[in-house]
């Protein structure tokens, strides 16, 4: 009987000896299994949806020897959406709002109204593959020197880069782009092959326009609390345009640098053949710079371009110089992939600038008046400008 009773309580006792030898579980603060929540949403949001706007609106004053003009206007009304499956590819959509009016010209669509028109639409893959990731695109494209400017271009809502203000680009056109970065983008290199005649014509002649663009970023110094990028960029074009598949080439470099607080830059851009005249060299000289000296309530910037519009005549150049003051109401600067509404690593999530500035253009005896004023040479611009951003993504667990 004493034996059983003993039996009974040595089996009794396992569970709790069992239990005893089992190390109790650490606790985990709070404010870790937050952090291990936000790695793990991360992670398993491998698709989004996303949609973005762009809006660049002001007032001008003109003025020139004989006149003045002013007028309240619109450089830039888009809407952006797309699906993002994160390293493997989606689609990209961007429409915009243009004159229905050719330039120079006043008959549009009832007058000359404002009406939509897709800018960019086009499939990407962007998979990882060795030691970099290959990003492809197809459909209406952007241009592959336009983009890599841009993204390091602070000023965008004030005006275009320096080779696309003189006519030597447009930002988009039917064809496909490949590209091929490494070490996170500290070299890369995209080769496109375009229609040539840009978003708004089909097709013209049996040539293709060749683009290679060759970007190298070596230094990233962090100072100021963020970390700035030294960027140098080349690109050669060869192209063609029109029925008669006239010559359009363009060779160059840029060198930039961008922090969230200062960005400064210059371009070199050279024309063989315009969408003009494909007998015609040209060349285009830009220098920017904007800083902020009291963030966000007060920053500084300015701007010089020298547009050679034929090398051949003697005084044949534009002169253009701007600068202002601007203040960011909102400006929130992370790093994003080239798929975003800014095209850009440096671009802003959100943004609403308002610039107050000056733009002076001085015209060569050679260069042809100023537009719309047939006997002037001299145009004095003073602007109010804003520009506002803003982009949201919808994760897909």
């Amino acid at each position: 009987m004493m034996f059983r009773v003993l039996l009974i309580l040595a089996v009794m006792a396992l569970p709790i000896a069992a239990s005893a030898e089992q190390p109790t579980a650490p606790v985990v603060p709070e404010s870790q299994v937050a952090t291990q929540d936000e790695e793990i949403a991360e992670e398993v949001a491998k698709s989004s949806f996303f949609m973005g706007a762009e809006l660049f609106t002001g007032f001008r004053f003109d003025s020139t020897e004989n006149d003045s003009f002013n007028e309240f206007t619109l450089d830039r009304a888009e809407l952006t959406a797309g699906f993002d499956q994160h390293g493997i590819g989606g689609f990209f959509v961007d429409f915009e709002v243009v004159r229905s009016a050719a330039p120079n010209s006043l008959i549009g669509i009832d007058g000359n109204s404002l009406v939509a028109r897709l800018k960019k639409g086009f499939a990407f893959i962007d998979p990882e593959l060795g030691p970099g990731r290959l990003i492809g695109t197809l459909g209406v494209v952007p241009d592959p020197w336009v983009v890599t400017i841009e993204r390091e271009f602070d000023i965008r809502g004030l005006r275009p880069i320096g080779s696309e203000r003189a006519g030597f680009f447009v930002s988009s056109d039917l064809g496909g782009t490949l590209g091929y970065s490494i070490w996170d983008e500290m070299l890369e290199l995209t080769v496109a092959f375009l229609n040539g005649e840009g978003r708004n014509q089909i097709e013209q002649n049996t040539g293709k326009n060749t683009t290679a663009v060759l970007s190298v970023r070596p230094w990233r110094p962090q100072f100021l609390g963020a970390e700035a990028e030294l960027g140098l960029h080349g690109i050669f074009r060869d192209g063609s345009i029109g029925p008669g598949q006239g010559r359009n080439h363009r060779f160059g470099g840029a060198i930039t640098f961008h922090h969230p607080r200062v960005s400064v830059g210059t371009e070199l851009m050279f024309a063989r053949g315009t969408d003009l005249r494909s007998d015609v060299d040209a060349n285009v000289l830009t220098v920017w710079a904007s800083g902020k000296i009291l963030d966000p309530y007060l920053g500084l910037y300015g701007s010089f371009d020298l547009t050679n519009t034929d090398e051949s005549l003697d005084d044949g150049a534009i002169m253009t110089i701007g600068g202002g003051v601007f203040t960011d109401v909102v400006n929130t600067t992370r790093r994003l992939n080239w798929r975003t509404l800014d095209q850009g690593r440096a671009a802003p999530l959100q943004r609403l600038r308002l610039y107050v500035g000056y733009v002076g253009e001085q015209y060569g005896d050679e260069a042809g008046a100023v537009p719309g004023a047939a006997s002037a040479s001299d145009l004095h611009t003073f602007q109010v400008q804003l520009e506002a951003r803003g982009l949201a993504n919808i994760f897909i667990k």
